[in-house]
């Protein structure tokens, strides 16, 4: 895979589909994957999906895949600066930025400092800290049952604390390195970034991140964007977020803020639905760009439809 060489960090990256330069309708796809996983999220049957008529570039976060581990430079500031970076490499003026969990934070602080590169956003299950400032355990769904998940492989979790998803991560990364036959079967692995074949080598990256670098103060920092800078987002947004996820209070706070924003709820589903169910991803994204690409270019002359919301996204940018 081509490497990015950047003064402080390397980048694995990959790009699929057509790579003659594309029109206006159709400008590439930029997948930006979550904590703990790599572009493997993309890779196995997204990414061909998008490709097939658009161009798709994936890549690993620093720290994370086959990217470099630096000791610092963990911020979404950061991150979104190797966004910029690897866009400029490939001579990509514009994309459609998709970001899932933590990598969704990246692409909202990418759109908020580079709002024209962006052709569209789209927040796939994204906690966005400004909109949803902890994780209430007692109000998700699903969380009794991750309770008596967890119980059975012996983590206990703190409901009250500010930051609860990070010691989950470590707790469950840990659970995978010390596997028993039992715990190896269980749900919470499954539900994880840590599951199937490269569990194990993710579990191990992810903890040598937390233990080594700068990461664990960096990321809690999430997007670091403002309500006012999302207020002012003019791209095109979809929010695409699972049923059962713990992040649904930041979909709907989002779709207050961004009113002209697409939401679609995946039925049935949870956090890491792309994976399990990709085509509840797949279909709404696709449908969204080909909307984006039926309305004229921002700011062209043309008469309001009050149905029609990527219009109006469009409007507010003039």
């Amino acid at each position: 895979m081509p490497i990015l060489e950047l003064p402080d960090v390397r980048l694995n990256y990959l790009s699929l589909g057509p790579t003659e330069a594309a029109g206006d309708d159709r400008p590439p796809f930029l997948l930006i994957h979550g904590l703990a996983a790599n572009l493997a999220f993309w890779y196995a049957r997204i990414a061909p999906a998008l490709a097939r008529r658009h161009r798709v570039v994936m890549f690993d976060l620093r720290g994370h895949g086959r990217s470099s581990m630096p000791k610092t430079g963990y911020a979404c500031s950061q991150m979104a600066d190797d966004v910029c970076a690897l866009l400029d490499h490939l001579q990509i003026d514009r994309a459609h930025v998709v970001g899932h969990s933590f990598g969704g934070n990246v692409a909202l602080h990418f759109a908020c400092r580079w709002p024209e590169r962006m052709a569209s956003l789209t927040m796939a299950d994204v906690r966005v800290r400004a909109v949803q400032p902890r994780v209430d355990l007692q109000s998700w769904s699903a969380w009794p049952r991750m309770r008596e998940y967890l119980a059975q492989v012996g983590v206990a979790v703190d409901e009250s604390a500010e930051e609860v998803g990070f010691e989950l991560f470590n707790r469950i990364a840990r659970v995978r390195l010390d596997a028993t036959s039992t715990a190896e079967q269980s749900p919470v692995l499954a539900l994880s970034p840590f599951a199937g074949a490269g569990g194990e080598a993710a579990a191990r990256l992810w903890l040598k991140l937390i233990e080594t670098t700068s990461a664990p103060g960096d990321l809690v920092q999430g997007a670091g964007v403002t309500l006012e800078e999302i207020r002012r987002i003019a791209a095109p947004t979809l929010l695409v977020y699972g049923e059962n996820s713990q992040t649904m209070p930041t979909a709907l706070g989002l779709q207050g803020i961004l009113p002209s924003a697409r939401l679609e709820v995946a039925p049935g589903v949870g956090h890491f639905f792309p994976t399990r169910r990709p085509e509840l991803l797949i279909d709404p994204l696709l449908g969204f760009v080909a909307d984006i690409a039926a309305v004229p270019p921002p700011c062209a002359p043309r008469a309001r439809d009050s149905a029609d919301e990527v219009g109006l996204v469009h409007a507010a940018a003039c």
